[in-house]
């Protein structure tokens, strides 16, 4: 099991605020008490928390703002989240697992707009190249609002077909 230590990267607190607000809020839905809330201003995000059942846990948070911008030359029903930390490209970065199994690290683009996230596997992930894009479909996002979440498959460019787990900070009864 790894030791590596947890990198952490310096973003723009008033540009990730929503990021940290949207993770919160949905911990707060949920029931839960934050114990610990990190600076929007370093990302990725750790939290800890207890269940409404008492558990206490934690997550560190590789979180990006997913979009549904239309981009020249690609398909017009096309979300995706970039993700990027600066302009270094050339290192490769690894997302931390912990060697303890005390944090669960997860790695997601998220909407606040639509109030979903998408999440892809962290571990398929690392170490990785930015910056990277993981797209996913309109028809993604409406199964996403319609059920509350939905898995599907994701073929890359380049690389392995992954499953995208989607959920929606709140379900929307149809």
């Amino acid at each position: 099991m790894s030791t590596m230590q947890l990198r952490s990267y310096s973003v723009s607190r008033r540009q990730k605020a929503a990021l940290v607000e949207f993770i919160r809020s949905a911990l707060d839905d949920a029931g839960c008490r934050i114990l610990h809330e990190p600076d929007p201003s370093v990302a990725p995000y750790r939290f800890t928390f207890e269940t409404p059942a008492g558990e206490r846990l934690g997550i560190i948070v590789y979180a990006f703002f997913a979009n549904s911008q239309p981009t020249k030359n690609r398909p017009s029903d096309e979300h995706r989240f970039q993700v990027k930390y600066g302009p270094d490209t050339k290192t490769l970065h690894h997302l931390w697992q912990d060697p303890y199994l005390l944090y669960t690290t997860l790695f997601c683009g998220i909407d606040p707009e639509r109030g979903i996230f998408v999440g892809a596997d962290p571990v398929l992930h690392s170490p990785l190249s930015l910056p990277l894009s993981i797209t996913y479909r309109e028809t993604n996002v409406r199964e996403i609002l319609q059920a509350g979440w939905s898995a599907w498959e994701f073929e890359p460019e380049e690389g392995s077909i992954e499953i995208l787990v989607g959920g929606a900070r709140r379900r929307e009864t149809p």
